[in-house]
């Protein structure tokens, strides 16, 4: 009787292992997810692997930039120390905003990409242009100087000659509060207004192509 009573405790057990072998992992919730994003424990593309960006976090993502319609007016400065204000849009219809870091190694990667598409663009006659926004050196209130130089090493290993911003107060209390990785691309027309998608995670030159005339045609429909 002991030995069939074990043997069916065993049955049972093995049973209960297959079945949960069987279910799918559970999601962590969103903010459990953009925590790990932001302290590096999981990249934005082992996040998209894991399926991680699905429709909630898209859906969270894209109220959180709701927020925030506006770039708003900020007096910040761009890598050689130059002011660079909210004006820098106003000459364009459509601006690219590319958000990085100096330890973002996707971020780095595309850049060459960047400057090739904004050329590519701009000699087509499109109205279009891109800014960078070098999200490490001053995030703790203080520029860092080695990550100044640092990031001016890679602006200069790239070749990129668009601007790249330094954010002031104003940015980081504005649109880049809801910033929780890199890279993270949005879209501003020449009134300073946050139009189209939000962009997260490095892209290939042929999507950033898609995206970028598909940003253009929605904005000269308008």
């Amino acid at each position: 009787m002991k030995r069939k009573c074990r043997g069916l405790l065993l049955a049972l057990g093995m049973l209960f292992v297959l079945s949960a072998c069987g279910q799918s992992e559970q999601l962590p919730t969103v903010e459990e997810r953009l925590l790990a994003i932001y302290n590096g424990e999981v990249s934005v593309e082992e996040a998209e692997a894991r399926g991680w960006l699905d429709k909630e976090f898209n859906d969270w993502i894209q109220s959180m930039m709701e927020q925030a319609s506006v770039i708003g007016s900020f007096e910040a400065s761009n890598l050689e120390g130059e002011p660079i204000t909210e004006e820098i849009f106003a000459d364009y219809d459509l601006t690219m905003v590319n958000l990085w870091t100096t330890t973002c190694g996707y971020c780095i990667e595309e850049m060459p990409t960047l400057e090739k598409l904004r050329t590519e663009f701009q000699a087509d006659g499109s109205s279009f242009n891109i800014v960078g926004m070098c999200l490490d050196i001053n995030n703790t209130g203080e520029v860092d100087e080695k990550k100044l130089e640092k990031a001016q090493l890679i602006a200069d290993t790239a070749e990129i000659t668009y601007e790249t911003i330094i954010p002031d107060a104003a940015l980081w209390s504005g649109r880049l509060q809801g910033v929780s990785a890199v890279p993270e691309t949005f879209f501003v027309d020449r009134n300073g207004n946050i139009v189209g998608q939000t962009i997260l995670g490095a892209q290939s030159e042929e999507d950033w192509r898609t995206i970028i005339e598909t940003e253009l045609a929605a904005l000269q429909a308008k």
